[in-house]
């Protein structure tokens, strides 16, 4: 018995005796660190915050991820892009404020960085701030010769009783046009515009040689494959106005710009978020398209509540009173469907676009055959090519409904753009610019049809 007491003793000892040591030791290796202790008394408020700030954005992330990868889809390395990146700045910034040793870090708040990424962000539908619209048009400014000449060129529509889009050159900067009225302007116009032209008319002569006809067309090819089928037609136009690219001249039916002004903060997005109820809204009028959205929309209904409003649906919310659907949408909703009638490339219209009006707090749900990912921001909208059926697109949309910081996060990236107005006036400067250079942009289209409609859309391939 005795000897068993005098063990316990000892260990008794000898671990009072290794909790001083460990007591030094500690006392000692913080004395030892003043560069530690001083890192750690400096850090303000502010650092706290942002460490804060930092961690819940890492964890939307993370979340928004595991969501993503959660058998969603068939393509969502597009919509991981962004967070992935944004992610990464976030594990730095956290470790490094972590170290109590770390560098004071210089690039502010992950927020910060995100928001002037966003800023940067360059395409060919968002209108650089410092440029005027007319010049995004590179083709235009490649050819162009500055002339002394102050004449003015004339333009004028072959078939203004059908159409006729509002042309004015007032703000075109370079150089001076007019329009003329339809009965007397096609003897001595410089240029005659070309609208929807059935394919059993002819074309007109051309009044002189340096009469340039140009075809100006904003439908998508599936609604309006009777125009222009007749041969005669070939090798009449000498430019194309459409809303593609390649055109001669280019009009994309709106532009985005950056939103240089106060964006909101997230917070004053949650609360606005916070009172939303409603799923999905969707304003249609054309109820039977090539490219069946109806039929999307039905099948997504199973799985989400989604409102239909106009000719399509069974609520209304007239035109005349844009401003107060859009407040609706802003108030009441979390997503809106801008579906378009035709999977036609390049094809985006203002179903879009209005999405991004300054106070419009909703997140667009898109469909259709734009590269939408390529060319407008990532994470600023929701793109059903990135997901297998409708059924896993509300999921997805479900899941955003349940998180409102994954959600809040969408429309914080969102605020950062605005719609900057119709592509009109740009286009017109660039028809303008051209007549006071014909030579340098004399060509022709030798089969108007193939380049109009050939290879630019396709059918439905939903289910």
């Amino acid at each position: 018995m005795g000897s068993i007491k005098a063990a316990a003793f000892q260990s008794l000892l000898l671990f009072l005796l290794l909790g001083v040591v460990g007591i030094l030791l500690t006392f000692h290796g913080n004395s030892a660190s003043p560069q530690a202790v001083r890192g750690e008394t400096e850090r303000s408020q502010t650092e706290v915050s942002q460490y804060n700030e930092d961690a819940s954005a890492l964890a939307w992330d993370r979340n928004v991820l595991s969501v993503l990868d959660s058998n969603f889809g068939r393509n969502t390395a597009v919509m991981k892009s962004g967070i992935d990146s944004s992610r990464d700045m976030r594990e730095r910034h956290i470790s490094a404020q972590s170290n109590p040793d770390s560098p004071v870090l210089e690039l502010g708040t992950s927020a910060d960085r995100e928001h002037a990424t966003l800023l940067n962000f360059k395409s060919p539908y968002i209108l650089p701030d410092s440029e005027v619209p007319y010049v995004a048009n590179s083709d235009v400014a490649k050819h162009d010769r500055k002339s002394k000449e102050r004449e003015q060129k004339t333009v004028v529509w072959f078939n203004a009783d059908r159409f006729r889009a509002v042309l004015t050159f007032e703000m075109c900067p370079d150089h001076e046009c007019k329009m003329l009225s339809p009965d007397k302007g096609l003897a001595s116009a410089d240029a005659v515009l070309f609208h929807g032209v059935d394919g059993r008319e002819m074309p007109p002569p051309r009044s002189h040689p340096d009469q340039a006809f140009v075809m100006y067309d904003m439908e998508s090819p599936m609604k309006v494959s009777h125009w222009y089928w007749a041969d005669e037609w070939n090798g009449v136009f000498n430019w194309t106005w459409t809303y593609r690219r390649d055109s001669d001249i280019w009009e994309p039916l709106f532009y985005l710009a950056h939103n240089t002004g106060k964006i909101p903060t997230k917070s004053s997005l949650k609360e606005l978020a916070r009172k939303k109820t409603k799923a999905a809204a969707w304003f249609v009028s054309d109820c039977d398209v090539p490219s069946r959205r109806e039929e999307y929309v039905r099948e997504l209904q199973k799985y989400i509540h989604v409102d239909v409003f106009g000719e399509c649906g069974n609520l209304t919310c007239s035109r005349k009173h844009r401003g107060e659907c859009f407040d609706m949408l802003s108030r009441d909703y979390y997503f809106y469907l801008s579906f378009e009638n035709a999977f036609c490339a390049e094809y985006v219209t203002e179903k879009f676009f209005f999405m991004f009006n300054e106070d419009v707090h909703v997140i667009p749900v898109v469909l259709g055959a734009a590269d939408y990912d390529s060319v407008f921001p990532a994470n600023t909208f929701i793109n059903t090519a990135s997901f297998s059926s409708p059924r896993d697109l509300a999921r997805f949309l479900n899941a955003l409904m349940a998180d409102p910081d994954l959600y809040v996060w969408y429309l914080w990236r969102k605020a950062h753009f605005k719609n900057a107005g119709r592509g009109i006036q740009a286009a017109a400067c660039n028809l303008c610019r051209r007549l006071h250079n014909v030579n340098g942009y004399r060509k022709s289209y030798p089969d108007i049809k193939a380049w109009r409609f050939e290879g630019q859309c396709r059918a439905p391939n939903y289910f």
